[in-house]
């Protein structure tokens, strides 16, 4: 095990994880006992624990032609963040009163001085290939690691860290508020050349009142109960278990989520008026019919619209007479949502009641006021066909552009304009290309640099460096514009020096001067100005038009008393005063718009406090009836369950529109208000792509969206189910176990389902259910995989459990023995699949752009209908389940007929070896240590494990807190037999 001048050894250190303190060994099991905790006192003011730690182990080891040491503790992590040494750290977490201050008293008993040669610093991790999203597939990703030395550490003749001991992350999980003891052991001088190693050391932690450190008000909750589940999962977590129960209280939800809030969604009747684009929709009596509205009994009067639970002001042809008669109509302007989920904007129709709100009318008789002959107007060039989750690094942002620079044959990038009713004169027209920086060269800036013509004219070279963003805004005489197309060229000089230019053009837009004519027999203007203004528009067919002052959306205006003139083609004109920014919309009553749908909503009630569910199953419609038995297994388990068909919760938390923040705002809601204790289990039915819109044309639907979050250091953003669970606090701890059936047809949820009911039905009775296998790639410099998998094998597996080890190139000399030996134990049964080592979406690789040996193709020759494992994947991107029509290896071997998996844990990125150990080890130990066989409970203990153990989420390993996903039924028991 001695691999002197592979940093990567640190890991097998770090691997030799410890029984918690408090905890009891169950069986015999090979935990170490160290480092060793002593508690000395526990009570509601203070906290105080003694720590005695073992020999500080070293290793030399060589980098870029340097000699290093590598420091390592038995029972600690590395230290994670680029640059620093890379010195031991462990964290515990304790529990705190909320609305407290918490105090830190460290005194060191036991200090060991050491002379050292240089210590290693922790590399930075670098994408070695320019585009991800082919490699992601083929799991050829290749990185590189740079060891590059903080030289405000490196250079200074001082000891980091400054102290052994620390507070850190400040969170709460449920009810409790938590803070991070973090212990730094190990110091290091590099002018010195000296260690300072304190091996003993008491650590004192004081309560007292003071203000929360949290973002969000604590409420006390008194007596309200946790979950069984929950409750366990605190006495094994924090330290002082017994102290913190009277400490509790729930997070102040009602700023972000008004419990007394009335909306459509929450009234009867209510129907929803969906719509795709800008402009004026007209709704017959026939549409209104057809939609079972009661339009023949009904006042007219009554209709009121609503959009965001606001208001919004309509016009109802005939209403005078209090009936909606065959001839009358209700008019509006919609809006289409234009969000990055879809859009589809969600009107709301109701009826009953007061009178609604109303388009005002104003007077536009024509006078003698000035008349432009032009407005100003922009159009905007922008096509979605390439998502690129690395970029740009900003929460929210846009990630889809529309091509890549350079073009593959070197050839520079055209894009075309048509431009109509150009106005005339000497006004200035401009330019605004938005384009993207995607590769880095650290030795020159700026690294990018292009050149923009428009119709064969050079308008100005764009300089930019690194991944950074830039708008790039020219103005020019608009004479350089053409009527029709206009060409927009980018050429790319490659002259910066940098090793690649490469970056992403994401839209376009021109400012020009256009005159007052119409399109398709309608104008939409802005004007900007002060006082009367007379306008006059051209080219109409028809003189049956309509004017709308459509500056306020939700109070828009309809103009009366305009002029037309003419006898085809027609004009018209108005006068308005204007004292702010207008806009307008002339059209001929032909051209109105018709919604893409009308349907009846029916109340759901999940606003309702009398809600209670310890399990929420949260499916789309599509496979409501096949998850219903499902449903009734669980309640006759014993659990609260309730079954959400989510357009539900889209229609009562996102005013009816297609988006995932509405999911997280339902089970925050369900969290704070239903009835306690507070849901512990969520089950999402239904696939999702992070393609929402359908831009690469696949056609493949989302069903329940994957919340995608800037989480992943090398892909950028990622799948994370995660957050949807994150509510009582600002951390990254899930508040409820998560888990999906990725499923996007009515067989495969009946699939699924079946599977899991089978599988928890059939009797325990020994046999393959104490078989485990154990299967690692090759080893190479991202990590000694075989011997990290003999840690989780022989130390967190107890002796009566068998295991199989499948290593490539160890146990078994090629992937191909690999692969035949991987399928014959899963035929044969094996209670978990554990995997450390490469893959891509769809493949488990024997080392990175190697051969594969274990693939989506191998699922046919698989035969196991009754004998499911549940897979523990300790590896990137095999639970990447959201790539459209690239299913991976994980949700295809849960969706499989009679045969695959009962569960998945894996990852939605990429990760790294050392963190993925720490998750391994505490998921094999709240399995077989404290008998948790809830996979959502155990794959949480295994968040839990690396949280608490290193620098939680700003430390390089707490992102895998977010991109690993459960493929499975969080509240399924794995079939362990009794030990």
């Amino acid at each position: 095990m001695n691999h002197v001048g592979n940093p990567i050894t640190w890991v097998l250190i770090i691997g030799l994880a410890i029984i918690p303190v408090g905890a009891s060994a169950r069986g015999n099991l090979a935990f170490t006992s160290l480092p060793r905790l002593q508690f000395l006192q526990s009570d509601s003011k203070s906290f105080l624990i003694k720590l005695d730690l073992p020999d500080c182990w070293r290793q030399p080891v060589e980098v870029d032609g340097r000699s290093y040491q590598s420091i390592a503790i038995e029972g600690f992590a590395p230290m994670s963040e680029p640059g620093l040494p890379q010195l031991p750290e462990k964290g515990w977490l304790i529990a705190i009163p909320p609305e407290s201050r918490v105090n830190l008293i460290v005194e060191a008993q036991q200090v060991q001085i050491i002379e050292t040669d240089r210590i290693l610093p922790v590399p930075r991790i670098v994408p070695k290939q320019i585009d991800p999203s082919a490699e992601i597939i083929t799991g050829e990703l290749a990185f590189a690691r740079r060891y590059v030395e903080d030289d405000c550490i490196y250079q200074t003749n001082a000891f980091y860290p400054p102290t052994i001991a620390q507070l850190g992350e400040r969170g709460r999980l449920r009810d409790q508020c938590f803070v991070q003891l973090l212990v730094r052991p190990v110091q290091y001088n590099p002018v010195a050349g000296v260690l300072r190693y304190t091996r003993s050391l008491k650590l004192t932690l004081t309560f007292e009142p003071g203000n929360s450190v949290l973002s969000r008000q604590i409420v006390p909750t008194g007596n309200r109960p946790e979950s069984v589940v929950f409750e366990k999962l605190f006495e094994r977590t924090f330290l002082n278990y017994e102290a913190m129960k009277g400490w509790r209280g729930v997070v102040d939800l009602r700023d972000e989520l008004d419990t007394e809030q009335s909306s459509p969604a929450q009234s009867s009747p209510s129907y929803k008026v969906s719509v795709e684009q800008d402009g004026i929709y007209w709704l017959s009596y026939s549409d209104l019919q057809s939609a079972g509205i009661p339009v023949d009994v009904l006042d007219p009067r009554s209709f009121k619209l609503f959009n965001q639970d606001q208001e919004l002001a309509i016009w109802v042809e005939g209403e005078g007479d209090g009936r909606f008669d065959a001839e009358d109509s209700l008019i509006f302007f919609g809006q289409k949502a234009n969000t990055k989920y879809t859009n589809t904007n969600v009107y709301w129709l109701t009826f009953g009641g007061r009178r609604g709100r109303r388009m005002t009318e104003v007077e536009t008789i024509p006078g003698q006021a000035p008349m432009p002959a032009a407005f100003p107007t922009t159009v905007h060039l922008e096509h979605d066909l390439l998502y690129q989750s690395r970029v740009p690094v900003v929460e929210g942002a846009d990630h889809w552009y529309w091509n890549i620079w350079p073009s593959r044959d070197g050839a520079p990038l055209v894009y075309r304009a048509e431009l109509r009713n150009l106005g005339s004169g000497s006004a200035m027209a401009t330019l605004r290309a938005n384009v993207q920086g995607f590769t880095t060269d650290a030795n020159v800036s700026p690294d990018h640099h292009l050149r923009l013509f428009l119709n064969g004219q050079f308008l100005q070279d764009v300089y930019l460096d690194g991944t950074n963003e830039k708008i790039a805004d020219v103005s020019f005489p608009q004479s350089v514009l053409v009527e029709g197309e206009n060409g927009i060229r980018v050429e790319v000089p490659g002259d910066t020096g940098a090793f690649f230019d490469q970056g992403l053009v994401n839209s376009f837009e021109i400012d020009y001067a256009k005159q007052f004519v119409a399109t398709d027999n309608q104008l939409r203007f802005g004007f900007v100005g002060q006082g009367a203004q007379r306008f006059a528009c051209e080219g109409f067919t028809t003189s049956d038009l309509v004017i709308f002052d459509i500056t306020d959306a939700g109070n828009v205006k309809r103009l009366i008393n305009f002029k037309v003139n003419g006898e085809g083609p027609y004009g018209v004109q108005f006068q308005d005063t204007i004292t702010t920014e207008k806009e307008y919309l002339a059209a001929d009553r032909m051209i109105f718009l018709r919604p893409a749908r009308i349907e009846e909503d029916r109340p759901s009630m999940l606003r309702s406090r009398a809600n209670r569910a310890d399990y929420i199953l949260l499916t789309h419609r599509d496979f409501f009836d096949e998850v219903i038995p499902l449903a009734q297994h669980r309640t006759a388990q014993g659990h609260r369950t309730i079954l959400v068909d989510v357009q539900d919760v889209y229609d009562e938390f996102g005013a009816g529109i297609f988006n995932a923040e509405a999911i997280r705002d339902f089970l925050a809601y369900a969290y704070a208000n239903w009835q306690p204790p507070a849901p512990s289990f969520v089950l999402l039915v239904g696939d999702g792509t992070f393609d929402f819109k359908d831009n690469l044309g696949t056609g493949e639907r989302t069903f329940i969206p994957p919340l995608l979050r800037l989480v992943s250091p090398y892909l950028g953003e990622a799948a994370s189910d995660n957050r949807y669970v994150t509510i009582s606090g600002d951390d990254i701890l899930p508040d409820m176990f998560i888990g999906r059936l990725p499923v996007s047809t009515v067989q495969e949820a009946r699939v699924v389902v079946n599977k899991i009911l089978r599988y928890e039905n059939e009797t325990v009775q020994g046999g393959w259910h104490r078989r485990l296998m154990f299967v690692a790639g090759e080893p190479d410099n991202a990590g000694a995989f075989d011997l990290l998998s003999d840690i989780v094998a022989d130390q967190h597996l107890p002796p009566s459990f068998e295991r199989e080890k499948v290593y490539v190139k160890v146990t078994h000399p090629t992937g191909a023995d690999a692969r035949a030996a991987l399928i014959t134990g899963i035929n044969q049964g094996r209670l978990i699949v554990n995997y450390i080592g490469h893959s891509g979406i769809q493949l488990w690789a024997e080392r990175t752009g190697r051969e594969r040996y274990f693939d989506i193709t191998d699922l046919g020759a698989l035969t196991n209908a009754d004998r499911l494992p549940m897979v523990v994947s300790m590896s990137s991107v095999d639970a990447f389940f959201h790539y459209p029509k690239v299913p991976a290896l994980s949700e295809s071997m849960l969706r499989a007929e009679e045969r695959g998996v009962i569960g998945w844990w894996g990852g939605t990125g990429l990760g790294l070896s050392a963190g993925h150990h720490l998750m391994d080890i505490g998921f094999f130990d709240a399995v077989f240590r404290e008998g948790q066989t809830e996979i959502g409970r155990a794959t949480a203990e295994g968040k839990m494990r690396l949280y608490q153990e290193t620098a939680g989420e700003v430390g390089g390993f707490g992102f895998l807190i977010d991109t690993y996903v459960l493929l499975g039924d969080p509240a399924l028991k794995l079939a362990v037999p009794n030990q």
